[in-house]
């Protein structure tokens, strides 16, 4: 038992105790309420008048209630019953505290605690309040209340140290009144614990060595049980509030620092990040100075709305680094003394090196080994062992060098070709096997190999795109390997939707075995000894080389924390999510902000979620992206999703988890390359609700730039929803560049919204405007050598099955002046369940592609149109088609085509290579005949649409019909002009679903003329025009992948339109 005196905290700080004079309360006392110190800060408080409970853990629940009128000034108090077991409350993680201070009120309520027969002290005491660890024995501070034989109430403080729980009750008790009374409770860890009576000092007990770094729960209640005799009655408490020190800066320096300083100033500041936001509280900045530090991070405690807790890169964006990864020169390399792992034949023994990496943690095989280049930068990205090699020669088709397989259980029986037998292969398919005996010839130059020709793949991974289109990727491990035949079985189905996707014509590659490792730059993990085997690039040793290791998981934990800034930081290299925000059922994310961050090399980039089983309140609100760069993520960009339940079944929502979420003014390129999942799309919104994302660019991506999945419709019905009962909606995607996506897959689009019929497809409030959708082609092997994606023997784009914007089995979208230009297959398509909701099409523009609309029904979907307007768009310049209509069957009704201008479409004609009857318009039906409008004359005379419809050249201002050149990079003014007869005030009104819209987000839309224009632009200059783009003379939307678009105007549709094309606009004459 350690000796304790009375001594000093002061106003919520520890000091020094010869700087003591008669212990003072605190400036301001009323009523006995502890005063608001501004030496701390609140991080936690609950007055259990609203939310009852809702922030706590409850033991004993029939024990503990909120009595109306019980507390002070008859507040609710938290009434709880004595008994032989704990009943109390307990808060989790609202803060890490190292030192901290929980402020209640208490009354004893006249309870009796029983010390009959009681030899010390503690047997006869319960424990009321602690501060505590994970752990019951990592107790740093708690509170123990006695009954004396008067029948009065004594305390004492209790914590453990390493030697076990340490009680200070023989020189430290302190009368407590019979009522209410304001209790402190304070800590800081291994110096000293103290208590507040009323805002009075009664007790500070020094020299205290704890046993635990930190606590993370707060508890209130019966924590214990007296080991004499049961209690009974009830304690109240009230007016709960915890704090931790309030500190305006704390600086980092990785160079300069020591965690052992007090970081207020330059001079003293800690070593690393972490130790900077263990000591924030809400109010800090955390100034970290440049450098690289190699480290996870997870603020101590959230901020408040008006003082978050910020953590910022002093110097600037860039110029701090935190990496999840370990340097080459940090390891000891040993030259492969032998052949005893399995390598090859021709492996260079004398150029391959060993690392351990036990001592690092790495249980899994690490996701990137890198070199860098001078500047620090990645020069390149070394692959895991596989066959054949890495290889890419054309952006787009980027699995053009991987082996293609002879078809699933056994070769398959025939050659599917265009035409008839293009699925000739299909009972030959497997979900789960894959057969190759023969070498590839195309392309000319592909590595010669087969699943023949490789020694036993047992253990190693596949990596294959399904038989029947290339839509999706999977990631399998093979179990079995028969090398006489070449067949492989893999240990989880592969399947696309009802279809096995296994077969001829899977491309494929595999990994991760010693046998694969056959060329410098490669490298193998064997996970059951953390041996590294890397054969060095350029054969010397590793040490030597700028190579970096991943061997962290994640860059930073926001779950659980609200009002976080981090700005100006670069992550990279980590093996899972670079920010991970992922809350449970009890947490809650509120105000974070991201702003000039720089992800890079990790599997997701920032990943949100979720669980909304708990009460409402628990939710991710507000989460802000801005100006930040994501790229290099194998899996995702960004995923943003939350759960309700197994199946998450539409019955079972209760309400959104992820609301008020913004993305803005970022840079997402280069991901789901590596996927792990099926479907590798950029970006993820799983229901989303509330959502903007503006001014973004999106490029290089494997399949879906990003895809907006499913709504919630909680009726029976199927269709016809009122807004009502469509539970999440309000989506705005707006003024963003989505190019060069599906590079690795085809059936997707730069922009895709899915869904899921009957209750997970209609959405509400969604509108798509002033985006450019360009450049994604969608290529695949398989459907070049099926002819699938038809365009015509001699086009360009056949095998292409990229699209702009793509809406697939969903409905209730509004898109608004947008371009899409030069996307392979179709420009805007919809296809399946379209018709069960609103669809909404005014004043876009479509050219260059096979299709510029395409409007097709799934055979299930027999309903007619809710409401489809295709309408003031210009339409020009597509090789087949410039609207296709499929499986119509005669249902036309609710379908509105007017006052669109028609040219040059169906300009390769079935003589010249390119589909039959290429044209302006085909409508068919599943039983009915396909009529073929080649004019927009025909249209007119054979149906009710296009009255006002237009045909010619819109002479726009900077377009060339005669460039049908698809990979060149071009890029257009699609803008009318002053000599554009065919588009001036020739448009329709606006809905007034379309007009809601505009309304509901704020967006500026002036009309010239009174009447409106064809196309994405008005003609003439809106007053709203921003002095930037003016003075400069106009904007420049020659935006190069790997550029950075410039902010749109916030709330103005023009400043965004303005920023995403070329040239000034000019008044109307």
């Amino acid at each position: 038992m350690i000796s304790l005196t009375l001594a000093g905290c002061v106003e919520g700080r520890f000091i020094d105790e010869s700087r003591l004079t008669p212990p003072r309360s605190p400036s301001s006392i009323d009523d006995g309420v502890a005063p608001v110190d501004p030496s701390v800060k609140h991080v936690f408080e609950d007055s259990f008048d609203t939310n009852p409970l809702t922030f706590w853990s409850v033991e004993a629940p029939e024990r503990v209630q909120l009595v109306p009128a019980a507390g002070p000034d008859s507040s609710t108090a938290l009434s709880v019953t004595l008994g032989s077991e704990s009943a109390y409350v307990m808060n989790s993680d609202s803060a890490r505290f190292e030192e901290g201070y929980l402020r209640f009120s208490f009354h004893p309520n006249g309870a009796s605690i029983p010390s009959a027969g009681a030899t010390w002290v503690p047997a006869a005491a319960i424990e009321i309040a602690r501060f505590q660890g994970v752990d019951p024995w990592e107790t740093l501070a708690a509170l123990f209340v006695r009954q004396t034989a008067e029948g009065g109430y004594r305390g004492f403080v209790q914590w453990h140290s390493p030697a076990g729980s340490e009680y200070d009750f023989e020189q430290g008790e302190f009368d407590l009144r019979s009522d209410w009374q304001a209790i402190t409770l304070g800590f800081k860890r291994d110096t000293g614990i103290s208590v507040w009576l009323d805002g009075e000092l009664v007790r500070h007990a020094q020299g205290v060595d704890h046993s635990h770094v930190a606590a993370h729960r707060i508890y209130l209640g019966q924590c214990g049980v007296p080991a004499s005799n049961v209690p009974s009655g009830t304690f109240l408490f009230d007016e709960v509030v915890a704090s931790v020190p309030y500190r305006e800066v704390v600086w980092v320096d990785g160079a300069q620092g020591d965690d052992g300083h007090d970081g207020t100033s330059a001079n003293t500041a800690v070593r690393s990040i972490q130790r900077g936001l263990d000591m924030a509280s809400p109010g800090t900045t955390v100034r970290v100075q440049p450098g690289t530090y190699r480290e996870t991070l997870r603020p101590a405690t959230s901020g408040h709305a008006d003082e978050p807790v910020a953590l910022l890169a002093d110097q600037g964006r860039g110029s701090v680094v935190v990496r999840g990864s370990v340097p080459a020169a940090d390891l000891e390399w040993t030259p492969l003394p032998d052949n005893s792992i399995g390598l090859p034949a021709g492996a260079e023994l004398s150029e391959i090196y060993v690392a351990d990496l036990s001592s690092w943690g790495v249980v899994e095989t690490p996701r990137f080994v890198v070199q860098l280049d001078d500047s620090d930068q990645v020069q390149a990205r070394l692959p895991l062992a596989r066959e054949p090699d890495w290889e890419v020669k054309t952006e787009w088709k980027y699995h053009e060098y991987w082996w293609a397989a002879e078809g699933g259980a056994v070769v398959a029986p025939c050659t599917p070709e265009p035409g008839d037998d293009h699925s000739c292969d299909e009972a030959n398919r497997s979900a789960t096997m894959l057969t190759d005996g023969a070498d590839d010839t195309d392309p000319a130059d592909i590595e010669p190999g087969n699943l023949t020709t490789l020694a036993s793949l047992v253990g190693a991974t596949l990596v294959v795109l399904d038989t029947v289109q290339g839509h999706s990727m999977f990631r399998r491990h093979i179990v079995q390997h028969d090398t006489q035949s070449g067949t492989i079985t893999v240990d989880e189905d592969t399947m696309l939707l009802w279809y096995n996707a296994l077969g001829w014509g899977s491309k494929y590659y595999v990994e991760d075995l010693p046998s694969l490792l056959d060329q410098p730059g490669e490298w193998w993990f064997d996970v059951a000894t953390q041996q590294l085997y890397l054969w060095s690039p350029g054969g010397q040793n590793p040490a030597t080389l700028a190579l970096e290791i991943s061997t962290q998981d994640s860059a930073m934990d926001l779950s659980g924390r609200s009002f976080v800034t981090v700005d100006g930081l670069t992550f990279e290299f980590f093996d899972g999510d670079v920010i991970s925000l992922k809350n449970g059922e009890q947490e809650l994310s509120t105000g974070n902000l991201l702003r000039n961050v720089d992800g890079r090399y990790g599997n997701i980039g920032i990943s949100l979620s979720q669980n909304t089983l708990g009460a409402d309140v628990f939710v991710v609100d507000g989460f802000v992206l801005e100006d930040s760069e994501i790229a290099h993520m194998d899996t995702k960009g960004l995923l943003s999703s939350y759960w309700w339940g197994v199946g998450l079944e539409p019955e079972d929502f209760t309400r959104p988890g992820i609301v008020n979420q913004v993305i803005r003014n970022s840079e997402f390129h280069h991901l789901a390359f590596r996927s792990d999942i099926d479907f590798p799309v950029g970006l993820a919104f799983l229901y989303a609700d509330s959502t903007r994302f503006e001014g973004n660019h999106v490029h290089h991506v494997a399949h879906c730039g990003v895809n907006f999945w499913a709504s919630v419709n909680t009726t029976d019905k199927e269709y016809g929803f009122a807004p009502e009962e469509i539970k999440t909606g309000e989506i705005l995607v707006k003024d963003n560049i989505f190019e060069k996506a599906c590079q690795l897959n085809a059936d997707c689009g730069a922009l895709k919204i899915g869904g899921s019929p009957p209750h997970k497809h209609v959405f509400r409030d969604f509108l798509i405007t002033g985006n450019i959708f360009r450049n994604t082609y969608g290529w695949t092997y398989v459907s070049e050598k099926r002819g699938l994606r038809w365009a015509g023997t001699d086009s360009d784009r056949k095998g292409m099955g990229g699209f702009g914007l793509y809406t697939d089995y969903a409905s209730g979208i509004h898109a608004y002046r947008n371009i899409a230009y030069n996307n392979a297959y179709v420009n805007y398509s919809m296809y399946g369940y379209w018709r069960n909701g609103d669809m909404v099409y005014y004043n876009n523009v479509a050219a260059n592609s096979v299709y510029g609309f395409s409007m097709s029904q799934n055979t299930n979907d027999e309903v007619d149109a809710i409401n489809a307007q295709v309408v003031n768009n210009i339409i020009i310049n597509h090789e087949g088609r410039g609207v296709l209509l499929g499986d119509i069957d005669g249902q036309l009704d609710h379908i509105w085509f007017d006052h669109n201008l028609y040219f040059n479409n169906g300009w390769r004609t079935d003589e010249d290579g390119g589909l039959w009857k290429a044209g302006t318009m085909a409508v068919s039906g599943g039983s009915s005949t396909t009529n073929y409008y080649d004019s927009l004359e025909a249209i007119q005379a054979d149906t009710p649409w296009e009255a006002h419809g237009q045909t010619g050249d819109p002479l726009l201002v900077d377009y060339d019909l005669s460039d049908h050149e698809m990979f060149d990079d071009s890029w257009p003014d699609l803008r009318i002009t002053a000599e554009s007869l065919l588009a001036l005030d020739l448009g329709g009104e606006l809905p007034e679903s379309l007009q809601r819209l505009l309304t509901l987000f704020e967006i500026d839309d002036p009309q010239v003329n009174g009447v409106w224009d064809l196309g994405t632009h008005e003609w003439g200059v809106p007053e709203d025009v921003p002095a930037a783009a003016e003075s400069s003379g106009g904007c420049d939307c020659a935006v190069a992948p790997g550029e950075h678009l410039a902010s749109p105007v916030a709330g103005s549709l023009w400043g965004g339109l303005c920023l995403l094309l070329l040239g000034r606009r000019r008044r109307r004459p």
